[in-house]
């Protein structure tokens, strides 16, 4: 399929995609929903300790722990499965179509932090992906230091989670440290670094928004801050983003496979991007969105 605005064919840049799925069903929903390129990411976390921890602050937050066990282990079992190699494998085999975000855990220390970041650099990834629930930091604590200053010197962009996450981190409490609000001394700390704030502090099951107005704070304030559209499934969120900081820095992402009914594998990738194509915004608008914004960004 091919993506037009005003009969003018679009590059389109997803560049929210979980590596979840084979690369040949990939591929092929990709090419059903008119995607060109694909931002794979991948996450660094000690899966047993995720867990623990996860436990932990269930039992604190909310006094139960078996349910979030489980959940968690649905939805995150599998991100350990991808690792560099195998993503750098996807690169070589489709290297018109995919893009990669390598990842670090902070608390492995600074020398561990130091050569992941060059092994990122090296293997031709373009940026850093984090995660504030999984990986247990708040953006502002001391440890994260390393992975700004080493990313920023290699000139990779970080794609920091924003907002709650499905399963346990559900909950506003256990999610907290995924609040926009923690960017604002990072981005005014490291000027050059280009930080994706991802599903625009906004993604909540419950509470669709929650941190919405804390993400066009931070991101009026510092230039060096994006925004991505993944698992946003509200129209009028993107909409009031554009008019609030403008649409240079406003990305396509569709949190493919994970967003149930709206961009899983049943359903395809084709729901996110059509509610921007369907939508109010001006084609130029549009068209930065979809693919321009990241083209320059990510220099593809």
């Amino acid at each position: 399929m091919t993506v037009k605005i005003d009969s003018e064919r679009v590059t389109v840049v997803d560049v929210h995609v979980h590596p979840w799925v084979s690369l040949e069903d990939l591929v092929s929903a990709m090419d059903k929903a008119g995607v060109d390129k694909a931002v794979l990411l991948l996450i660094d976390i000690d899966e047993v300790e995720t867990f623990r921890r996860i436990l932990e602050e269930e039992k604190r937050v909310l006094g139960t722990t078996h349910r979030s066990y489980e959940l968690a282990r649905s939805w995150y079992g599998v991100n350990v499965v991808v690792t560099d190699e195998e993503a750098k494998s996807y690169i070589e085999k489709h290297r018109e179509r995919f893009v990669v975000f390598g990842s670090v855990n902070p608390h492995r220390g600074e020398g561990y932090v130091r050569e992941g970041i060059k092994k990122i650099k090296s293997h031709g990834f373009k940026g850093v992906k984090l995660l504030p629930t999984l990986q247990f930091f708040n953006p502002k604590d001391d440890v994260m230091r390393p992975v700004y200053k080493y990313s920023s010197r290699e000139g990779l962009v970080i794609l920091m989670h924003t907002g709650c996450d499905p399963g346990p981190w559900e909950s506003p409490e256990i999610s907290r440290n995924a609040n926009p609000k923690y960017l604002d001394g990072v981005a005014e700390e490291y000027p050059n670094l280009k930080i994706i704030a991802a599903h625009m502090g906004s993604y909540s099951l419950y509470d669709p928004g929650i941190w919405f107005e804390e993400m066009m704070k931070v991101a009026i304030d510092h230039d060096n801050i994006y925004v991505d559209t993944a698992a946003i499934r509200d129209i009028r969120l993107i909409e009031r983003a554009v008019k609030t900081m403008g649409a240079d820095r406003v990305l396509y992402g569709s949190d493919y496979p994970v967003v149930v009914n709206f961009s899983d594998e049943k359903v395809g990738m084709w729901k996110p991007l059509h509610m921007i194509l369907d939508s109010r915004l001006r084609s130029e608008a549009k068209k930065r969105i979809l693919g321009e914004n990241a083209i320059e960004l990510l220099q593809i």
